[in-house]
């Protein structure tokens, strides 16, 4: 899935991995985030940074960005966590109960 910059010579993106399914990414859960460092200075949206996002069969998240010019390339994995918060299970408890 390629990408690219938002400000003229920006010599680094930050890659924000969520879950969930709305459109509001702050609605969604936060699994990681890192920054893709050494992006060849160039006008906003000349740079092209390829995002894979892999899955394993144990279930492990692997999540790579790399820069299409200079190769620089940046990782993370992310581990099946054991599900929501208890405040997050509490939120959930609290909004279905005001339903009707």
């Amino acid at each position: 899935m390629p990408f690219t910059t938002v400000e003229n010579n920006q010599a680094r993106v930050t890659v924000h991995v969520l879950q969930g399914e709305y459109l509001q990414a702050s609605k969604n859960k936060s699994l990681a985030r890192f920054d893709l460092v050494g992006i060849q200075p160039a006008p906003a949206g000349i740079p092209q940074i390829d995002v894979t996002f892999e899955i394993d069969v144990d279930g492990l998240l692997r999540v790579s960005a790399s820069d299409v010019v200079t190769g620089m390339n940046q990782e993370v994995q992310v581990r099946a966590s054991s599900g929501l918060s208890k405040a997050e299970i509490e939120a959930i408890i609290e909004k279905n109960q005001m339903r009707p």
